[in-house]
């Protein structure tokens, strides 16, 4: 988990033309604040080919399959797969579609600040994914981080309250069994030895 920047997914499964419609809109929103460059994710080549034949942008995909580059309205496009393709560092949008958990891991391995958007294929595609990285579904507003913070009230208070009165905390030694060793004094044996 090296990759720093925003998570999003699309909440839609199979081949869906507005879901990847939607997605290249984000990856050309985001890419204008970023330098005007973006990256399609996918397992492979062949991925590319099965999207251009139902989506009303096949000529972005043709593109990048042929050339591994497209540009749409001077941003330029790059493509990123599982095994030929891949990308090490980069600071700005990827777009990944249909690539399951083994293509998120290859993006989250990604050094820099990297804003990712999912496009999944089936139910539960990214769940742990979604869990790991705090993912939001896009148009949704990040739910707002909870902070931990040490119990006040109930038996997890009272339990650590009562642990920190038991135990020095400089020196980790138990207080009761000081007061033990204290109240019972060493007993000397009586008996003399013989030679």
């Amino acid at each position: 988990m090296t990759r720093k920047g925003n998570s999003h997914f699309i909440s839609s499964t199979g081949p869906k033309d507005q879901a990847v419609i939607r997605g290249v809109q984000w990856l050309l929103a985001e890419a204008k604040q970023a330098g005007n460059v973006g990256i399609v994710a996918v397992s492979t080549k062949g991925n590319l080919e099965n999207i251009a034949n139902w989506t009303e942008i096949a000529g972005l995909f043709n593109q990048l399959r042929k050339s591994g580059t497209a540009t749409v309205q001077g941003i330029t496009l790059q493509l990123m797969t599982l095994r030929g393709n891949k990308t090490y560092n980069f600071d700005g949008p990827i777009l990944a579609i249909y690539g399951g958990q083994e293509l998120l891991d290859v993006v989250d391995g990604i050094s820099g600040n990297a804003s990712v958007l999912y496009v999944p294929w089936s139910d539960g595609d990214c769940d742990q994914w979604v869990q790991t990285w705090h993912a939001t579904e896009l148009g949704q507003d990040a739910a707002p981080e909870t902070q931990q913070s040490e119990p006040t009230t109930g038996a997890a208070f009272i339990a650590l309250d009562s642990l920190t009165h038991g135990v020095n905390l400089n020196t980790g030694i138990g207080i009761r069994a000081i007061a033990r060793v204290r109240s019972e004094p060493w007993k000397r044996s009586t008996t003399s030895r013989r030679a």
